[in-house]
């Protein structure tokens, strides 16, 4: 009979040791052409090396070409079957994958931004890309202090601003996210009156949260300097206030020197 593999597997009939060689079925020439094709089709189905037939198991397991060899490998220790882009394979190489495919482990999501932490990008918690800081001073003069009122003092032009966050118009930082925000403020005052107080004021909102005061002892100019860290709320905000106790409204704020009324904030943590 003619070889049937490799769609179905031959059977043959082996010859007993009685078998004539020429005995019909067993024996001669007709089973060693059976035999013959058998081996044909065997390695027609392993195929040679480097084999340019598409259904040989060489070309299957080895050929580039080869999209679907039909086959799986076992995942080891109880692992379920992942799906893995080049860019997730790829992170040792220098490839930059995105946000999704770096933390898919943890299962968060996040965006590029947030994980490209050196390309200048905004990310919703932006302390981890910039570190919101800016520094502002008194640069347009800022007379007649109203008695005992506390005053913005109108810090209206940036030294930096990291983060876009200080206006220059209504003078006050506004905190990006919640955190952790060093605070420096410094007034400087003229047309002092002795033996009156003066007062340098952070507020945070509407609320008080540090003050310095001095009493002025000599007609010198003080300068008056505050500072303080505070925990602040994304989009309060934060501001630098003088206050003059002098019984007059003839208090006026200095700004002819390098930064004499100024504000500097950092944020520090989250």
């Amino acid at each position: 009979m003619a070889t049937t593999f490799p769609t179905t597997i031959d059977s043959y009939t082996r010859p007993g040791s009685t078998d004539k060689m020429n005995a019909t079925g067993k024996t001669g020439s007709g089973t060693m052409d059976n035999a013959l094709d058998s081996i044909e089709a065997l390695e027609a189905k392993v195929g040679a090396d480097s084999s340019a037939v598409a259904t040989s198991l060489d070309y299957l397991v080895t050929n580039a070409s080869s999209s679907n060899p039909g086959h799986k490998h076992t995942l080891a220790q109880g692992a379920t079957d992942v799906t893995s882009s080049a860019a997730e394979l790829n992170i040792l190489d220098g490839v930059t994958a995105t946000a999704a495919e770096l933390n898919h482990l943890a299962g968060v999501t996040s965006t590029a931004a947030e994980l490209n932490i050196t390309d200048g990008g905004n990310t919703t918690e932006r302390a981890i890309n910039i570190m919101p800081k800016c520094k502002a001073y008194l640069n347009a003069a800022q007379t007649g202090l109203v008695d005992t009122v506390s005053t913005i003092v109108n810090l209206d032009t940036e030294v930096y601003d990291i983060g876009s966050d200080f206006n220059t118009t209504t003078h006050l930082f506004t905190a990006p996210i919640t955190g952790y925000y060093l605070i420096i403020g410094n007034v400087a005052f003229t047309s002092v009156v002795t033996a009156k107080q003066y007062q340098a004021r952070i507020m945070v909102d509407a609320n008080l949260v540090a003050v310095t005061d001095a009493v002025i002892g000599a007609a010198l100019d003080p300068y008056v300097h505050v500072s303080s860290i505070e925990a602040v709320a994304a989009g309060s905000t934060i501001g630098l206030y003088a206050v003059s106790n002098s019984g007059d409204n003839t208090t006026n704020l200095v700004n002819s020197y390098v930064y004499p009324c100024y504000m500097s904030v950092h944020l520090l943590s989250v």
